[in-house]
């Protein structure tokens, strides 16, 4: 732009220099004056296109470090609402030094006033949306807010049910009223946490339960094998006391068969040891005479003692077998109990805590029912509900990138849209231009301002050569010129160099406001994809949840 400036205002001069003209010649110490004066202000021009590019410098750093202090506020506010504080707080430390960088002083005081302004142009419209939505959905104003305050109130008192339904009233009532949306969109997340809150509770209530039970069966179990220990005792010392008193009457033979029983009971219980040994030395220090006589009763006691001994085994087997029974029965039902649970839990696809409990059961009670079937075969459906998970988690990613490819390729639409709009209104402006230029060449050409004429002519050429009967009068004007040149060639020469001043001003002054118009288009547009994202993302997250939702809808079901 500065060389173009130059160019403008000093090939003039030059061309001068190389045919001055008589006024010139007589006036030569007064046009070397002027021509300083010229360079003078050129310098100066200089120094302020200069000054105005350090500035636009400025901003654009100071627009870079605006970007990079906001993404470091949105990146900790996610840290912060998930729980990791101190990485939030590095991240706002960040920010803040950005802004502390001197040249940020003037550029935060300037974006205060602008968003000032803004906020009043925000309240203006938001004023005219409500008065508009008064109109059109016959609600008042009062009657909205009201709602909402009270949808506002039960959320904070955790009442999220009765919250949503005031919040879709607001929202049918005056659509987007204020953080109506985004309090729906907690909400659903709210109820989620509170749905899963309440299955976690109920499989943990379950589990406990399962575990009082089996302590219980654990407890009553040991109760009763310290009753049946007491109770050997009791019928051990019993015996005992009868042996000790039969032996004293020196009834040996009786107090033999009691110590026996004593000893089968519990071996080596208190001195029955002893006393068998005695008696043993009894029974060979008996009269040999009555040797055969006790033999054949020895004998028959022998085999009395036999049919009891093998008549008590039977019992203690009965006994056992009966044990045995109750305690399979026992492991049966606690097997079973758990077998149930793990078949609801993997009828409900919940196949992990299924294979916890089938491996309870499979510990418990081995082989029971189907279980390692479903063991064999639970790892695979495992996989395949990860599987089915990843691919729905990976379709909804595609629905996304979808949506947002649609969403790009309808911006990108509009802006082509746009550009060729420009380029055709800029076509008219200079078609508009390019007639100005024709009228005023004619007008220049009827007053027989010649040489203006001609600088009209060859620039509407330049732009559109060809246009109207412009080559025509450039044919002749050059002689039209020459003719009128002797007589006014000063007072046209200076009108020359004063439009070419204005021409190069306003030329100037065109390119840095259709520069500031683009680039005030290029944010603009910037800003309305940075909403758009924006939004398809909350839908996004939305959707998922809903899907969600109605998954563990369909579990629980």
């Amino acid at each position: 732009m500065i060389a173009t400036f130059c160019f403008f205002f000093i090939s003039p001069i030059l061309a001068e220099d190389q045919a001055p003209s008589v006024r010139e010649k007589k006036t030569e110490e007064g046009y070397i004056f002027n021509l300083k004066d010229l360079i003078k202000e050129s310098k100066s021009k200089i120094e302020k296109v200069d000054e105005k590019i350090k500035d636009q410098a400025k901003l654009r750093r100071n627009q870079q470090r605006e970007e990079k202090a906001r993404e470091y506020y949105e990146q900790a506010m996610r840290l912060y609402n998930e729980g990791k504080y101190e990485e939030a707080a590095e991240l706002w430390k960040k920010a803040i030094k950005i802004t502390e960088n001197p040249e940020m002083k003037d550029y935060i005081n300037e974006s205060v006033k602008k968003s000032k302004r803004q906020e009043e142009l925000f309240k203006s419209e938001e004023d005219h949306r409500i008065k508009r939505l008064e109109s059109e959905r016959g609600y008042s104003a009062e009657e909205v807010e009201k709602v909402y305050q009270s949808g506002v109130s039960l959320y904070k008192q955790k009442k999220y049910l009765a919250a949503k339904e005031d919040f879709e009233k607001v929202d049918e009532m005056f659509p987007d009223h204020k953080a109506t949306r985004s309090y729906l969109m907690l909400i659903d997340h709210e109820i989620d946490k509170e749905q899963q809150e309440a299955i976690d509770n109920k499989v943990k209530n379950e589990a406990m339960a399962l575990k009082k039970e089996k302590d219980a069966w654990k407890e009553d179990l040991d109760k009763k094998e310290v009753a049946q220990e007491q109770k050997t005792k009791e019928q051990a010392q019993s015996q005992y006391n009868e042996a000790v008193e039969l032996y004293n009457n020196k009834d040996y033979d009786k107090a033999l068969e009691k110590f026996q029983s004593v000893e089968w009971i519990i071996p080596n219980y208190k001195d029955t040891g002893k006393y068998l040994t005695k008696l043993e030395v009894y029974r060979k220090n008996k009269d040999k005479k009555l040797e055969q006589e006790e033999a054949k009763k020895r004998q028959a006691q022998e085999d009395a003692e036999r049919a009891a001994h093998k008549a008590e085994e039977e019992k203690e087997a009965r006994r056992k077998q009966q044990e045995d029974a109750e305690k399979n029965k026992r492991l049966t039902e606690e097997a079973d109990f758990s077998y149930n649970a793990a078949i609801s839990l993997y009828a409900k696809k919940l196949y992990l805590p299924a294979k916890d409990k089938f491996q309870e059961v499979e510990k418990t009670y081995p082989n029971f029912k189907s279980t390692r079937q479903y063991l064999g075969r639970i790892d695979k459906d495992i996989s395949t509900e990860n599987q089915r998970l990843e691919a729905e988690r990976q379709k909804i990613l595609d629905k996304k990138q979808k949506e947002e490819q649609l969403a790009k390729d309808k911006e990108e639409a509009e802006k082509r849209k746009q550009r060729e709009l420009d380029e055709k209104a800029r076509q008219e402006k200079m078609l508009q231009e390019a007639d100005g230029l024709y009228k005023d060449g004619m007008t220049s050409y009827n007053k027989h301002q010649f040489k203006d004429a001609k600088d009209k002519f060859e620039q509407l050429q330049r732009l559109y050569p060809g246009y109207k009967s412009v080559a025509q009068h450039l044919s002749h004007i050059d002689e039209d010129i020459a003719q009128q040149e002797k007589r006014d060639a000063i007072d046209k020469q200076k009108a020359l160099e004063d439009r070419q001043r204005q021409e190069v001003y306003e030329q100037a002054k065109k390119v840095q406001e259709e520069k500031s118009a683009q680039q005030k288009e290029e944010k603009e547009a910037k800003q309305e994809a940075k909403k758009q994202q924006e939004s398809l993302a909350a839908q996004a997250r939305k959707e998922a949840q809903e899907d969600k939702i109605k998954e563990r809808e369909d579990r629980q079901k």
